[in-house]
């Protein structure tokens, strides 16, 4: 039976997740729709097919077959994340595909030959077919695929060489719905399906063999604990939740160097990378030290990083080697990091606007709505005023000040820091007002700065089933329904466990909810 709070809590995220949501701005919510009564025990929601993203594609490639190419394909986004639940494959797409299928082969090949394919067909079929095919499509080749790629590698050998004939086995695999998605099937998923499936949330990669040779552990509750517990601890989960981590905090931002000519222009290659790095490497901290989701709001110690010494100034109040320890009184947490706050900046520009819209979508998950189309975006220009000047006369407007109240009332809080994450008093010769607004959970609280909302961030439990919501979306590809409304609110409460995060995730991974949820029909892909 829940616990009494939780049911409490799980009836204001189902609220949420059956989309009754007032004006953004509003403290109590809009909408007269009363949420069904709570059920608990409802079978695991249906799961997307999805196309790999190009980034898995290429890993995944490259630690089977040691080619390294990129994959010239567009991602679909769900909300943040990109996410290809679309099954459909246009002209241009599949002879994306096609080249860069032909590419790896043909680079693939002559090692192929040179090794397991250098004498006996049927070793080199055994080796191509059993142990490259069964780590391209992340499970056992079955005996019908087989027999079409031995058909197909006897038909080309008998009028090329072994490398043509190795290199077409190659490509057909690389071209397989096998390969290019999470294919499922009818019925449920198979343990096949669930080790891909946590897999690829983790790593952003595909099973190894060692990791398929553990496969049966995730039929039990606690063998599948314990298997997601070694993942996280694998080198490659660093590599995937650098996935997780850059379009959850808009680090991406950074990459795009038509909008950022400040960062590309003033900053070197090296401290650019720092910025980017030192989140991901903050998250995984946190993870891996089993911190809790206030903790991860709150820390006063990050790792070293000689690029951005200069840039936190004297913020840095002691060097312990390792770890540096910063001036909680002036920056605190994952928040107060300066890559975050330079890649949710403007070019020269603190832009409290699109700090704010980070923290409402990713963090708190009210995602305001896109201006109005006859809206102008740009601030006024006023000589000699603050930025935060600026934007209140941008709010004049009747049609901008109902979405900006929230907006800039969290974003105004990080006023304390420029487009670079460098703290400063005065802008234009002028104080700074950092003075900033939340609305959460319900309520408006009143913060004297990005340390205050720090801390009201680390208390709010709707920050926690956002931080819950967002990964379900990033690893499952769709987002959470008001049948997933008791998952959330269980893993919103683990952050505040011992273990914190890391149980979390583990929690997340080796749910039912998670491992056992089937494809709607309509949605099968058929190989």
């Amino acid at each position: 039976m829940l616990d009494p709070a939780i049911v409490i809590r799980a009836f204001a995220i189902l609220l949420a997740l059956s989309g009754c949501q007032g004006v953004v701005g509003d403290p109590v919510g809009g909408g007269d729709t009363e949420p069904e009564p709570l059920v608990c025990d409802e079978p695991p929601r249906p799961f997307p097919v999805r196309r790999l993203t190009a980034e898995q594609l290429r890993l995944h490639a490259f630690e089977v077959l040691g080619v390294d190419r990129a994959v010239p394909v567009e991602d679909e986004q769900l909300g943040t994340f990109p996410s290809n639940g679309s099954v459909a494959v246009d002209t241009n797409m599949a002879s994306a595909l096609s080249t860069w299928a032909s590419t790896v082969a043909t680079d693939a090949a002559p090692a192929l030959v040179e090794g397991a394919c250098s004498d006996e067909v049927d070793a080199c079929l055994d080796h191509l077919v059993g142990d490259v095919g069964q780590l391209l499509y992340r499970r056992p080749m079955e005996d019908a695929d087989a027999a079409r790629l031995e058909a197909l590698f006897a038909t080309i050998e008998g009028t090329h060489d072994r490398t043509v004939a190795v290199q077409s086995v190659l490509e057909a695999m690389l071209q397989s719905p096998h390969f290019l998605y999470q294919v499922e099937h009818e019925g449920g998923p198979d343990r096949w399906s669930q080790l891909a499936r946590v897999t690829f949330a983790l790593w952003n990669g595909g099973p190894d063999a060692a990791l398929m040779a553990r496969v049966d552990e995730l039929a039990e509750p606690e063998g599948a604990e314990w298997l997601i517990e070694d993942m996280l601890d694998d080198p490659r989960f660093e590599r995937g939740l650098g996935a997780f981590a850059a379009p959850w905090l808009k680090l991406e931002q950074m990459d795009d160097t038509n909008r950022r000519t400040d960062l590309h222009g003033e900053l070197d290659a090296e401290t650019l990378t720092a910025l980017r790095s030192q989140a991901r490497e903050v998250l995984l901290g946190a993870i891996r030290g089993g911190s809790t989701y206030g903790e991860l709001l709150t820390t006063t110690e990050v790792p070293a990083s000689e690029p951005l010494r200069e840039l936190y100034g004297a913020d840095l109040v002691e060097d312990r080697g390792d770890t540096w320890r910063i001036d909680g009184s002036r920056r605190k947490g994952l928040l107060g990091l300066p890559g975050v706050l330079a890649a949710n900046s403007g070019p020269e520009s603190s832009s409290p606007t699109h700090r704010g819209v980070m923290v409402l979508s990713n963090l708190l998950c009210s995602p305001p709505p896109a201006p109005p189309a006859n809206v102008t975006t740009e601030l006024p220009e006023i000589e000699g005023a603050t930025t935060r000047e600026r934007l209140e006369s941008h709010r004049d407007d009747p049609t901008c000040a109902s979405c900006h109240e929230s907006i800039d009332g969290i974003g105004f809080a990080f006023e304390n820091f420029d487009w670079f994450g460098r703290y400063r008093a005065t802008e234009n010769g002028r104080p700074i007002d950092a003075s900033g607004r939340l609305i959460a959970d319900g309520a408006a609280l009143e913060v004297a700065d990005s340390v205050a909302l720090a801390d009201a961030l680390a208390e709010s439990g709707q920050a926690r089933e956002c931080f819950a919501e967002m990964w379900l979306t990033y690893a499952a590809g769709r987002s959470p329904t008001a049948e997933d409304a008791c998952l959330m609110v269980e893993l919103a409460g683990e952050l505040d466990t011992p273990g914190g995060l890391r149980t979390m995730l583990v929690r997340l991974f080796s749910s039912d909810e998670f491992l056992r949820g089937e494809l709607s029909a309509m949605e099968e892909v058929s190989p």
